[in-house]
């Protein structure tokens, strides 16, 4: 595993977590999955893996992607937020712009 590209997806519908999960792991990331808010937070808090990113839905159960934002503003300000619906190209080329190669 890479560990200097290690992404938390915080996402609770399957679907678009799978899609998602393929994206980002074709672009060569590991990718660490939550389908909560709050169990994004505590993956954050763990310090487990070294995150270079955070891509997180906004609805979700137990926390939404506003809280999980605050929460890791709190040591980190974000570089970049994508809302959803996202584009691909767009997903791609911000996380490529944000995480080189």
């Amino acid at each position: 595993m890479n560990l200097a590209k290690i992404v938390l997806l915080a996402e609770d519908n399957t679907l678009n977590r799978l899609a998602c999960n393929q994206i980002l792991s074709a672009m060569g990331f590991h990718v660490v999955n939550s389908s909560s808010g709050s169990e994004a937070i505590a993956q954050l808090r763990s310090d487990a893996h070294p995150f270079v990113l955070l891509l997180t839905d906004f609805r979700m159960p137990g926390a939404n992607g506003n809280e999980v934002i605050r929460e890791i503003a709190k040591d980190c300000a974000p570089d970049s937020v994508i809302i959803k619906p996202f584009d691909i190209k767009v997903l791609r080329s911000t996380v490529t712009r944000l995480v080189p190669a």
